[in-house]
């Protein structure tokens, strides 16, 4: 090697272990470092000037730390609702993703670096929630409820979900979290209240003790039922002569989402008590969405009529009752059980109002023991205040069962209306008779007093006919 590289050299590695002497123990402890370096570059000992070393690659810098430019929310939590008092870190918001960009190197995940303003002491819609890494921000907003929590009836007798109704404003939304239990009856009286499950998991209210599980009456009082909520009557447990849900005039409830009533069992004892899941006494029901009444049941007894079964799944009774079903809604597999039961899936009297809409279902319901009429549907009016049944879209009535007469379908003093231009067997179809029976598996029109069109006009010919009526097997 010549000489001028070997002092290059010297002069380069002296200078680099010189820069890192000062990192490790301070500048005044490397002077010597320094000056040896400094002088091992000169070929004299350090007694002339160092030769000029124009041309040579300059000596590079250490790295600069990164410099964090701005964050962005790029993806948001799997949760936009919470409830009051909910803690925001990065459990509760699971999945989200906070991006950090810097100036010298590619933009990386900072999550595990972030903190969250507290956005849920007050209930409210779109409020803002604000993301922190190293004094940058960004944010995004979420939706904050009261919050629905307790499982068991407090010292005064009312539950928690009682207590919930009473101190919510109209039109708030009470957040089920957990599965609840509930002993006694509630009423969101005079209010619009919702209850709703947070996600896509579901939820039970499960009533635990004998009565009616939400007793909505009274002008303004309105319960919605939305998300993956199951409002549960405890299958197998005796309700007493009770429904799960009462709903009298002018009150009105709408399941939405995914919600559920299910396990109501009625033993009916007086008129009034009717209704194995729901009751609708000149009041009204909407089912939406994928809303479902299902598993409920009615056990009655044929030795007096007001002990008889009535509606598995819903009775209407009134002026301006109605059920309206909407979208994929279902009402199936509900029972009317005893000697004499009319209706497995839904009941109604005098001047009520069933419409089915889009891809609604009544499905799966059996009116069963002997004299059991109307599987699926089981109307029955007076003169001239008929109960009406319409199908629209492609709502079908199927696979439902009676023991005697209509297995999908019972009319007396009723109007059953297609409005479409269908052949029957589209809309009506799958229904059964206990021992093959043809007394109408289909649909049955009493001769008493009941119409049947579709599209406004006549239906086909019937199967049969007798003193009885019309029979579509």
């Amino acid at each position: 090697m010549n000489l001028r590289k070997k002092m290059l050299m010297n002069r380069f590695t002296g200078r680099a272990l010189a820069a890192l002497c000062m990192v490790l123990i301070g500048l005044a402890g490397c002077s010597d470092a320094l000056h040896n370096a400094t002088n091992s570059s000169r070929n004299d000992g350090g007694n002339t000037p160092p030769a000029t070393d124009t041309g040579n690659p300059p000596l590079i810098p250490p790295p600069l730390d990164p410099n964090l430019q701005s964050i962005t929310v790029s993806t948001p939590p799997s949760r936009t609702d919470f409830y009051v008092g909910e803690p925001l870190d990065t459990t509760s918001l699971a999945g989200i993703v906070v991006t950090g960009s810097y100036d010298n190197k590619p933009d990386e995940n900072v999550t595990p670096l972030a903190s969250f303003s507290n956005a849920t002491t007050t209930a409210g819609t779109g409020k803002p929630v604000t993301v922190t890494v190293n004094g940058k921000t960004a944010s995004f907003t979420i939706n904050v409820y009261p919050v629905f929590v307790g499982n068991v009836a407090n010292g005064n007798g009312r539950s928690d979900l009682d207590a919930a109704f009473s101190s919510a404003s109209n039109n708030d939304i009470i957040t089920i979290y957990t599965d609840q239990t509930i002993t006694n009856g509630t009423n969101p009286s005079g209010k619009t209240i919702t209850l709703k499950t947070p996600g896509t998991t579901e939820k039970k209210i499960t009533h635990i003790a004998p009565g009616v599980m939400f007793n909505l009456s009274g002008g303004g009082t309105k319960l919605i039922l939305d998300g993956y909520l199951t409002v549960d009557g405890a299958v197998g447990s005796d309700n007493g002569p009770n429904p799960l849900v009462k709903i009298e005039s002018p009150a009105a409830m709408e399941m939405k989402g995914h919600s559920k009533i299910t396990g109501g069992k009625n033993s009916p004892s007086t008129d009034g008590s009717y209704g194995g899941g729901v009751f609708v006494s000149y009041g009204s029901l909407e089912m939406n969405d994928y809303a479902e009444i299902s598993g409920n049941t009615i056990i009655g007894d044929s030795t007096e009529s007001p002990k008889r079964a009535r509606g598995g799944g819903v009775f209407m009774e009134g002026a301006g009752a109605t059920v309206t079903m909407n979208g994929s809604a279902r009402i199936s597999g509900n029972t009317a059980g005893g000697d004499g039961a009319y209706g497995g899936g839904v009941y109604g009297t005098s001047s009520t109002q069933l419409t089915m809409n889009d891809d609604a279902e009544i499905s799966g319901n059996n009116a069963g023991a002997n004299g059991a009429n109307g599987g699926g549907v089981y109307m029955w009016g007076g003169s001239g205040t008929e109960a009406t049944t319409t199908m629209n879209g492609n709502s079908t009535i199927k696979d439902n069962s009676a023991n005697s007469v209509g297995g999908g379908v019972y009319m007396r003093h009723a109007k059953l209306n297609i409005t479409d231009n269908v052949s029957l067997n589209t809309k009506i179809f799958n229904n059964s008779l206990y021992f093959d029976r043809t007394f109408g598996k289909q649909v049955f029109i009493s001769s008493t007093g009941g119409t049947f069109l579709i599209n406004g006009g006549p239906p086909p010919t019937a199967d049969s006919t007798d003193a009885g009526g019309a029979y579509w097997n």
